[in-house]
């Protein structure tokens, strides 16, 4: 959808306050906040708000990717530790920077 459905609005997209984010349908006034719905102010706020919820839901995206990723790179490391560890026949585990765990603070 371009920007100018986005700030008409239609049937299949309603207008929205850029401001309460209301549904508006034809009204001049938003009726929840009172926001003046005319404008080029207007059309430049809702756009504003309308690129923000993009970045918003990319920023989503992005963290749930950076945590999933984490959580690879730690199993990784351990399983890599382990196999190290088996292979020496040391039975102490270790922390990211190879030294020595102690048990009770063992991953």
């Amino acid at each position: 959808m371009d920007e100018e459905t986005r700030n008409r609005g239609s049937e299949a997209n309603p207008r929205w306050c850029p401001s309460c984010l209301g549904l508006i349908g034809t009204d001049t006034i938003c009726p929840r906040c009172q926001l003046p719905q005319t404008g080029p102010e207007l059309a430049q706020l809702r756009i504003v708000r309308w690129q923000l919820h993009e970045l918003s839901e990319e920023k989503t995206a992005a963290l749930a990717k950076v945590a999933d990723l984490e959580r690879r790179r730690v199993l990784l490391t351990r399983s890599l530790d382990d196999g190290l560890r088996s292979a020496r026949g040391d039975a102490s585990p270790r922390g990211p920077d190879g030294d020595a765990v102690s048990a009770g603070l063992a991953r």
